[in-house]
């Protein structure tokens, strides 16, 4: 709690809540039942071009779904783009406190005087990944929470599925990456190693990545290729958080007839289950490979 990031982060999570609380009440109001024009009783719709439609004697048709309720879903250009900046600050600020944290350690002696302690090592993992979780969630949840509740108090708060999945989703990014943190940690021999490492495996988790799965998926046979992209969609939490922060806001249609797949996961649960046991056995076999490498020097 003594790290100077906090403060920081406070304020800038504060900044987000309100500029995701602001850009998805406008993408609400401003995302209407698709309209589409034609004659009561005829199944297709008819295309009139740049002409308007009533001059052929057309009449709105909204479209509905299963319940016969227009889709509301919250989601625009701009909620997506404070998705990405979620997606890219989140783990930076964890990594950066995360490394530094066990660095600081080694650098100042710490770690060593701990080796002489009756504590093993795991011991020492778990109690700076669980510190790490709960201080930077307890920045996010502070800011997030103060918005919340100034909204709520003035009867103003709307969109709460959207404010509650930016929530969310922020928890499970900081829970990965803090476990990530805690593996460079122990992999550095300083805070600049330390630094050099995290900011590595963020560029590559959030940018490189991406363009691995595409070369990939270019050498796959087609009858093959969606359950492959799947998996490594899985494999980096980056992209799993973001297709499941996309289905919670009812937006599944953005990835196309091809992936109906993911949207019915979403509606019937699986995705969610699917997701937390990608990140559950993420951050084992993180903390895991960090406990191998402690024992390593421990001895």
């Amino acid at each position: 709690m003594r790290s100077k990031w906090l403060l920081s982060s406070i304020l800038l999570f504060l900044l987000m809540a309100i500029l995701f609380y602001a850009y998805g009440v406008k993408s609400t109001s401003m995302d209407p039942a698709m309209v589409s024009y034609g004659l009561e009783g005829v199944g297709s719709d008819i295309d009139t071009g740049n002409v308007d439609p009533s001059i052929y004697g057309l009449e709105e048709m909204p479209a509905a779904n299963e319940a016969g309720d227009s889709v509301i879903t919250g989601f625009s250009r701009s909620v997506a783009l404070l998705m990405n900046v979620t997606l890219w600050i989140v783990p930076i600020i964890t990594l950066v406190i995360g490394v530094t944290s066990v660095t600081a350690d080694k650098e100042s002696g710490r770690l060593a005087l701990l080796r002489t302690y009756r504590v093993p090592g795991g011991y020492y993992l778990i109690s700076k990944y669980v510190a790490l979780f709960l201080s930077v969630s307890t920045a996010t949840a502070l800011s997030y929470g103060l918005f919340g509740t100034g909204m709520a108090l003035l009867g103003k708060m709307q969109g709460v599925q959207l404010f509650m999945t930016f929530l969310i989703l922020n928890f499970l990014l900081i829970g990965v990456f803090g476990a990530l943190a805690v593996l460079l940690g122990t992999w550095s021999n300083n805070r600049m190693q330390g630094l050099s490492f995290a900011l590595a495996a963020w560029s590559f988790l959030l940018f490189v990545y991406e363009f691995l799965i595409f070369s990939i998926i270019e050498h796959i046979p087609y009858a093959y290729k969606l359950y492959n992209l799947i998996v490594m969609i899985f494999l980096n939490p980056v992209e799993s958080l973001r297709v499941w922060a996309i289905d919670q806001l009812n937006a599944a249609y953005v990835f196309g007839p091809q992936f109906l797949l993911i949207e019915q996961w979403g509606d019937s649960g699986l995705l969610t289950v699917f997701l937390l046991s990608s990140v559950v056995i993420i951050i084992g076999l993180t903390l895991l490979g960090a406990l191998f490498k402690l024992k390593w020097r421990w001895q």
